[in-house]
């Protein structure tokens, strides 16, 4: 071979070499990655992470069956743009994981299942993220920690406040009969519903 020509290969290759990691530092888009607790990625990406932890939530706490709350995953999430639940809901299992429901938008959600067995509060692309099965509601949560809920979220927020002192009612009134206990039992009841009112005016 030539020494020009060897001097030519050895230029190609020094120069493919400094053009690949120039591409690899600076390249257009970003590396989609998960290790752990974090996820870094496109919106499709980071739905499509988030759908197959919750599915594997929902499984390890025996399909809604378990009668404990349990914690399976705290994540910090770096999105390249915001993502929401209906891009949540495009990768789900909703044969296995049915959410019917945007809670954000308050609005039914078409398409995947006829329950809603997944409640969802995540309002900034970058943030740390929950996903906890909730015994008492049967149903993962997917929540943005140390944020403030605004809107639907809020609304919904009392309404699940407002059924736990019901329960509380109800279950009270199940161990006590009698005059002074139905009392008791409608007093409670109508405190309940005048905590509803005032947790909504306040969203």
């Amino acid at each position: 071979m030539a020494y020009p020509e060897l001097i030519m290969i050895i230029f190609a290759l020094a120069l493919g070499m400094l053009l690949f990691a120039m591409v690899s530092k600076f390249g257009i888009g970003v590396k989609n990655s998960f290790e752990e607790d974090n996820i870094i990625g496109d919106p499709d990406f980071v739905s499509e992470t988030l759908a197959i932890l919750a599915k594997n939530c929902w499984k390890l706490n025996k399909k809604g069956n378990s009668k404990a709350n349990d914690v399976c995953y705290t994540l910090t999430v770096n999105s390249t743009e915001n993502y929401t639940e209906s891009d949540f809901n495009r990768y789900l299992d909703c044969g296995y994981l049915a959410n019917s429901r945007l809670n954000i938008e308050n609005e039914s959600y078409d398409g995947c299942g006829k329950e809603d067995k997944v409640y969802w509060e995540i309002f900034n692309k970058d943030s740390e993220v929950k996903i906890a099965y909730v015994a008492l509601r049967r149903r993962i949560e997917i929540i943005e920690m140390n944020t403030v809920c605004l809107g639907a979220c809020c609304v919904e927020k009392c309404k699940m406040s407002i059924d736990d002192f019901n329960n509380n009612c109800e279950e009270m009134h199940s161990r006590c009969s009698g005059g002074p206990c139905d009392v008791f039992y409608e007093n409670c009841k109508k405190t309940v519903s005048e905590l509803y009112v005032k947790c909504t005016e306040n969203c």
